[in-house]
């Protein structure tokens, strides 16, 4: 725990040079948004932003097309540059909001994201489960440069990642310059601190320029946009009765996040948790437009610099989150077919620029992963967002699933309505007013309301149809979400100057909004607490254990073990090791999490969806048989299956059905490492050179 501390405070302290010094330079250099004349803490904020909407693509290019000491001094020029720059207008004075904002969301990001220990016990947090995935990928970045490779299928050579990866190369630049005191896992929970500052400069940076009430009060609107990202639906009330059952009549569930009953609408906090990527993507789009709408206003020069850092944005935004950028096309190919019709001769030049440099931008990193093949399906198919408990009642009573997709879309207000909560009244509130002033809505307000339509089209009848999950139509939602934290501003601020009066209609409209907004937040607390809290309270036998963690209700013990046993193998194994553990699991949350050295075969698929073709079942089936089969699990076997897919350890767990068995290959060979419940051996060609 101590590590973990030390670790990501090292790793946040590192992501300045990272994620503030290259926007901070641009934003000077270029002026762009205005940079010369904000105030020096709206500067950081603007630099931030810049930062991560346009450095990804500059490092993947100068990483893949020259190297990585090419992105080194990149980074020595604008860390020189950022501390002569900034020295020179820094200031003490700090907002007391803005400053308990970020002292906040630092430590719920902290605490979320780091183990638990509780003496030989170890408590890691339920984003575990989506961490060891991306962990393992920064490690394999950290390695092996780039193109990225896959970390979770090895048929005899390495293949190429198929992934949007490009958040996670900014995390392995924080694992490389920590040298050791800084982890994958611990770069990454750095990087969640500074993806939610991220969010609250984007919001400061439109409630400035894009707000229509954008003046000597934008300040002020922005602390509500940005407390209003704290608030969640009303995932609350569902997670409560199912829970309340659990307990009382133990036929309830107790879900690991408040999100899981039913297809989410992520309140903003759970996003920058769970999938920081996106939301990083989501501001590289949001940065995008931003720059092609404060430079329709400029100077032709100063105008085409504006269009082509936003095309560079966009070719970030496909490489940190392709779903999002997805979306977001949609929305540029209408309000730019508007722009090209009704526009000016500046905004008329500056979108097919901004297209052009996207495109050329974005190619090699395209063609990358068209070279990466892997399983997967079609990326987008049609079907209605579900309300899950209704959907699967319909389809247990054999309605057919055009029924049921009726069933959905009939039930799509009440899912909306549960999933949102303030947002969903807000933004009925919002499209009244429109509708009142549908003759005299500005500009900002047109391309708000076409965003926010489009981010809510895309979330309700396009589904997922590479993976299971439907990321599609709960990240595009996210567009959406961001455009009401910054238009519902003033009804929020209303609400507040309502709390006084008697008025028996202010009155309704108070203490029903109220009870909404303290459900939400609410809603996020209890997120937070379940996420940090339900592996120990699985340990205590309160809730269900999930299988990640291993099969009996007692994971803490065997969490230590592992993370010592791989921790250990790290500082003995070859950077280009390859490590197995038993894949006929889900991937391996102990390896991804706490190693770092790649995998032959991850899971039963082998980590295909990642990327990599080859002979999957013959090797998934020899492989698995070395952990669940004691009977053929003995001698020379071992080191034969090890030789053949170039394997160089194996790591088995006390759920593994050979670890019980003394007579196989875990416990009549010497370890390399080893604890009570896990233990790391040498085989093939290594295992030859030990003898």
């Amino acid at each position: 725990m101590r590590e973990d501390l030390l670790g990501v405070t090292l790793g946040t302290l590192l992501f300045a040079l990272v994620l503030l010094s290259p926007g901070y330079l641009l934003g000077w250099l270029l002026d762009l948004l205005n940079f010369r004349r904000l105030h020096w803490l709206e500067q950081l904020g603007a630099g931030l932003t810049l930062s991560v909407a346009i450095t990804p693509i500059l490092i993947f290019h100068l990483w893949t097309t020259i190297s990585i000491t090419a992105v080194w001094a990149f980074y020595a020029v604008c860390g020189i540059s950022f501390v002569y720059l900034f020295s020179r207008r820094i200031q003490f004075e700090v907002p007391g909001f803005l400053l308990g904002a970020c002292g906040v969301w630092l430590l719920v990001a902290v605490l979320s994201g780091i183990d638990l220990q509780w003496g030989s016990r170890l408590f890691p947090s339920i984003l575990t489960y989506d961490f060891s995935v991306r962990t393992a990928m920064i490690a394999e970045i950290s390695r092996d440069g780039l193109p990225a490779q896959n970390p979770f299928f090895y048929p005899g050579h390495a293949v190429l990642l198929r992934y949007h990866y490009f958040w996670l190369i900014l995390c392995s630049l924080i694992d490389l310059l920590g040298q050791g005191w800084v982890s994958a896992r611990q770069a990454l929970i750095a990087g969640n601190v500074w993806c939610g500052w991220a969010l609250m400069s984007t919001v400061v940076l439109y409630c400035r320029y894009f707000h229509p009430f954008a003046g000597r009060s934008y300040r002020q609107s922005a602390k509500w946009a940005i407390a209003i990202l704290a608030i969640a639906g009303l995932d609350i009330l569902p997670n409560t009765i199912f829970n309340a059952s659990q307990i009382i009549a133990h036929t309830g569930i107790v879900y690991p996040s408040s999100e899981w009953w039913n297809e989410p609408v992520t309140g903003l906090v759970h996003a920058v948790l769970w999938v920081a990527h996106y939301v990083l993507g989501l501001i590289a789009c949001f940065t995008a437009f931003l720059l092609l709408w404060i430079g329709a206003r400029e100077k032709t020069a100063q105008a085409i610099l504006h269009a082509l850092c936003a095309g560079l944005c966009l070719a970030s935004a496909a490489g940190l989150a392709i779903y999002m950028v997805f979306t977001f096309a949609i929305f540029l190919v209408i309000w730019g077919g508007r722009i090209l019709i009704r526009g000016g001769g500046v905004q008329r030049m500056m979108w097919p620029v901004t297209g052009i440099v996207a495109a050329i931008a974005v190619l090699p990193y395209l063609r990358i992963l068209q070279a990466a093949g892997g399983a997967g399906g079609t990326f987008a198919t049609f079907g209605v967002r579900r309300l899950l408990l209704f959907h699967l009642l319909l389809d247990s009573l054999g309605y057919s699933p055009a029924q049921i997709q009726l069933g959905d879309l009939l039930m799509l207000p009440l899912n909306y309505f549960l999933e949102t909560g303030i947002w969903f009244t807000l933004a009925l509130i919002w499209g009244a007013r429109v509708y009142r002033r549908r003759n005299r809505v500005s500009e900002a307000e047109l391309a708000a309301i076409s965003m926010f339509g489009i981010s809510v089209f895309v979330g309700t009848f396009l589904r997922s149809g590479v993976i299971a999950n439907n990321d599609l139509g709960w990240r595009s939602m996210l567009f959406a979400q961001l455009i009401l934290a910054i238009w519902s501003v003033t009804p929020l601020r209303a609400w507040w100057r309502l709390r006084a009066r008697s008025h028996h209609r202010a009155a309704a409209f108070r203490r029903f909004a109220t009870v909404l907004v303290v459900l939400g937040a609410l809603s996020t607390a209890y997120e937070v607490l379940i996420l940090r809290f339900y592996v120990p309270l699985s340990a205590l036998g309160a809730v269900r254990q999930f299988e990640w963690f291993g099969q009996d209700g007692e994971p803490g013990r065997r969490i230590y073990d592992a993370r010592f046993v791989y921790q250990q193998l790290d500082r003995i194994a070859e950077p280009t090791s390859i490590v197995q553990s038993n894949p006929t699991t889900a991937i391996s949350m102990f390896q991804g999490l706490y190693g770092a050295q790649r995998s032959a075969a991850a899971d039963s698929s082998c980590g295909a969806a990642f990327g990599g073709e080859g002979d999957c079942r013959l090797m998934h089936d020899q492989l698995a048989a070395l952990f669940n089969d004691p009977a053929t699990a003995k001698g020379t076997e071992v080191d034969l299956v090890c030789e053949r897919w170039k394997i160089d350890y194996l790591v088995s767990k006390d759920d593994d059905p050979v670890f019980a068995n003394r007579s196989s290959w875990v416990w009549t060979r010497t370890p390399v490492a080893s604890a009570e419940r896990v233990r790391a051996i040498a085989c093939g060609s290594l295992q030859n050179q030990v003898r």
